[in-house]
């Protein structure tokens, strides 16, 4: 994991940091963890139950901090060609481009985004950031880290590239996707953001307006999934490095459009209470299935004398356990009183509920 954006992070981690990462890869079914590495994951949903039904139990969660993916595929879970790919490419190097044959091209996918009567003048939406849009003092067209950034991107992708023109099936949907990683305490509402093109990566939404503009009959955007639950504070950091280092997701890698540091704007997980973090760990190891990966793997690592002690400095206890069960039945009291007084509607219950959490 080293050598990529992330290495500032990666300086000065130790033995726990590793336990936590097998942990959170023993909350994934190895053939779920597979199609990440793979990057297929949309087509193996299509074809397997199993992998469905596992998405589908990580979802139920939603109230609960994760990690998503999301993949750039079309409505039957297929990437695009590498020779669309090549296409798209050159595209978004004529939209970064100078001259007026980029000026013109540049409106195409603007518009698409809504971006009408000339509202940017000729700069490019997706290469300035929102203050530079508003800005009157300048006629700066393009922010250089971003335009930095997708010429990563291009470098990368043009490397890839490379071979998969090179192969007989060109015209076939490449086998790794495209994708994105994020971390978010609302792994649902965040992914519905992204496809609303809100609070979203720039390179991800240029590259989906290029393919909607250039190739509009084959459909493709993003797909997202939860994939990940978080259990402890931790894990928010750990595994969007883990995740995005898996699926290959960083611009420099030709596999996504991660362009900034994974792990560095997870500061929504430091909102969340103490005592959750403890019931979300605790709703885990009630787990057996888990709890016999997690001493497995763990044995792999440190042997297996030490299997035990390495363990018990992750898993809560179950004195923990039951601690955090007595504090939750002592708000769940308060809770029922607060109830009471609002009448018992069943909305104010949940607000109420929230509130004191």
């Amino acid at each position: 994991m080293r050598g990529l954006p992330h290495d500032r992070w990666s300086e000065g981690q130790n033995e726990d940091t590793i336990v936590e990462m097998i942990a959170m890869m023993c909350l994934l079914s190895k053939r779920l963890l597979r199609s990440i590495i793979e990057g297929d994951l949309p087509l193996v949903r299509r074809s397997s139950q199993v992998v469905r039904q596992e998405l589908a139990n990580t979802a139920l969660y939603n109230t609960q901090p994760g990690i998503y993916v999301l993949f750039f595929v079309n409505q039957d879970g297929k990437s695009p060609s590498a020779v669309e790919w090549a296409e798209a490419i050159r595209l978004a190097e004529l939209y970064a481009g100078p001259g007026l044959d980029s000026d013109r091209y540049a409106d195409r996918p603007q518009r698409l985004h809504g971006d009408i009567n000339g509202l940017y003048n000729g700069k490019r939406r997706f290469l300035l950031t929102p203050s530079d849009i508003k800005r009157t003092d300048t006629d700066i067209k393009m922010s250089a880290t971003r335009v930095d950034q997708l010429s990563q991107f291009v470098r990368a992708m043009k490397g890839r590239l490379t071979h998969e023109l090179a192969a007989a099936k060109r015209d076939e949907p490449m086998q790794r996707a495209v994708s994105e990683v994020g971390y978010s305490k609302r792994v649902a509402a965040r992914i519905q953001e992204h496809i609303a093109f809100r609070s979203t990566n720039y390179l991800m939404s240029l590259f989906r307006l290029i393919f909607r503009d250039r190739f509009p009959t084959r459909r493709y955007d993003i797909e997202g999934h939860a994939v990940m639950r978080c259990i402890s504070h931790e894990d928010a950091a750990i595994g969007e490095i883990l995740l995005t280092t898996l699926a290959q997701a960083y611009v420099t890698d030709g596999g996504g459009f991660c362009h900034q540091p994974a792990g560095e704007n997870v500061v929504s997980a430091n909102a969340i209470e103490h005592l959750r973090w403890r019931l979300f760990k605790s709703q885990v190891m009630e787990n057996e299935s888990f709890a016999r990966r997690m001493e497995k793997e763990t044995a792999l690592v440190a042997g297996e004398t030490d299997c035990h002690n390495t363990i018990s400095g992750y898993v809560t206890t179950a004195n923990e356990v039951e601690d955090g069960r007595a504090e939750m039945e002592a708000l769940a009291g308060r809770a029922r009183a607060v109830v009471e007084l609002a009448h018992g509607i069943c909305r104010e219950e949940i607000e109420v509920m929230e509130k004191l959490q």
